[in-house]
């Protein structure tokens, strides 16, 4: 599982959704919800994730959160810090790579690393979408 490998590599905590663990691609104690655990990490990257208000529930006292999921309206990218509209799975490959470039990476580092891939990535302030990334002007 490359979300296991990339948590491993970035000495990282492992969390899911209902569906997530519903379908048995996580074990039931890493749900986070309101019927799993909450949670307060510096950053909290989901992958996937749509923002179930149970989920929302669980991450809410998180510090950074970044989304990076193919549906731009996903529920999860009205409360995060940064969104990327890509798929999950090249996000993970990209980090995975980009590991070696980290001495202890930080939310700024990775936000940073994520608004520089040349795809549609947004940030999240004062409740105005802003485009931070070089591809739709270049586009």
């Amino acid at each position: 599982m490359k979300l296991k490998q990339l948590a491993e590599k970035y000495n990282a905590g492992l969390a899911a959704s209902r569906v997530a663990v519903d379908l048995g691609w996580a074990d039931p104690e890493l749900l986070i919800g309101m019927s799993g655990y909450s949670i307060c990490p510096k950053i909290y990257v989901a992958f996937g994730i749509s923002g179930a208000l149970q989920h929302l529930e669980g991450i809410k006292n998180a510090g950074t959160i970044i989304s990076i999921n193919t549906n731009r309206n996903a529920i999860i990218h009205t409360v995060c810090d940064y969104f990327l509209v890509h798929d999950a799975i090249d996000i993970i490959e990209r980090l995975m790579y980009a590991h070696d470039w980290f001495n202890t990476p930080n939310a700024d580092e990775i936000a940073d690393f994520i608004k520089d891939i040349e795809f549609q990535a947004y940030s999240m302030s004062e409740n105005a979408l802003k485009r931070t990334s070089s591809y739709d002007k270049a586009h």
